[in-house]
């Protein structure tokens, strides 16, 4: 089974849970995360992103796991659906 790479946009108190739960799925790596402050305990496997355009761009990135505020969901999950 191929590991599927996983981008969390959102890094507030949710988007770290996420970050926890994602590494508990076996195939599933958190490669890339997208917050206005980069976490001073980040690991060096992530990558660190300001800007949720360029990490729904990236190519390496298979999922979107979505931790922002939930009205701003459907604009972002439709930028990221337009770039594949």
């Amino acid at each position: 089974m191929n590991e599927l790479s996983v981008g969390i946009v959102g890094y507030g108190g949710f988007g770290q849970y996420l970050h926890k739960a994602w590494q508990d799925i076996e195939g599933a790596q958190v490669k890339a995360i997208c917050d206005l402050k980069k976490p001073s305990n980040l690991s060096k496997e992530v990558t660190f992103y300001q800007n949720f355009q360029e990490l729904a761009r990236a190519r390496d990135i298979d999922i979107l796991s979505l931790a922002t505020p939930p009205n701003s969901h459907s604009e972002m999950a439709i930028y990221a659906m337009d770039q594949n």
